[in-house]
């Protein structure tokens, strides 16, 4: 029987604090996981190939970027990624990854957190964007690690608050609907209800569908008796992390 991308497979859970679930479906109960060991340095380990490959408009070919990561690290900070490289998939055989949605850039600010847990990009690059935020946010999603989903969101919030603009605010709603993230259709509608201007709420209120339409009536209204019209504070955006990856 030939094995079976990781791609393919729905062996863990959704990013946004559900349940680990097994190839059969039945829960991973963290007390029966056995506690990772920090990676390290210290001493020769293999590496693992991501290759993300993106087409180029102009040719219609396919440029490649390869990132060759520590397997120690990659695997210690996601469990998606230790599913398929630990595992007995076609990604756990060739120790090789593909993506074709990935952007480099974002993966490359990924990849620098695995080793240093800090968000830093190269100079020149702006990662305090809205836009780039999400990218990250949504990857780390993917990938199965709140605990880089919470410093993502620990700069997004802060940076979507002081935001006056409509576009990125659209844009956050329509990637929140694409990626089915409810956490950031939640911080999307937030910031659309605590917008003070009419002009601006109209326009960013005029391509909403009608769940998305009754979600923020149902917010405005629970504003409305408590007497706020700021966003929530960040801590409701804020996903649990288990103690054994801290």
């Amino acid at each position: 029987m030939a094995s079976q991308s990781i791609h393919e497979t729905s062996s863990i859970g959704s990013g946004e604090g559900g349940p680990m679930v097994s190839a059969n479906n039945s829960p991973v109960h963290p007390a029966r996981q056995t506690r990772p060991i920090p990676p390290s340095l210290n001493c020769p380990q293999p590496v693992v190939t991501i290759i993300l490959r993106q087409k180029n408009l102009f040719t219609d070919l396919f440029m490649e970027a390869k990132f060759c990561i520590h397997k120690d690290f990659i695997c210690y900070h996601s469990p998606f990624f230790a599913a398929a490289f630990t595992g007995h998939c076609v990604e756990g055989e060739s120790q090789t990854m593909s993506f074709d949605d990935v952007h480099p850039p974002t993966f490359g600010v990924f990849t620098n957190w695995l080793y240093t847990q800090a968000l830093k990009t190269r100079a020149g690059d702006n990662l305090d964007d809205i836009w780039n935020l999400t990218e990250l946010w949504i990857l780390a999603q993917r990938f199965l690690m709140p605990k880089l989903q919470n410093q993502i969101m620990l700069r997004l919030y802060p940076t979507l608050k002081r935001y006056s603009g409509t576009r990125s605010i659209k844009d956050l709603g329509n990637r929140a609907s694409q990626h089915k993230s409810d956490m950031l259709k939640r911080l999307h509608l937030d910031k659309v209800a605590a917008i003070q201007c009419e002009e601006r709420f109209n326009k960013l209120t005029e391509d909403l569908g009608p769940q998305d339409l009754l979600q923020l009536a149902r917010l405005l209204k629970a504003k409305q008796i408590e007497g706020v019209k700021e966003m929530k504070p960040v801590k409701e955006y804020l996903l649990p992390v288990e103690a054994a990856n801290n």
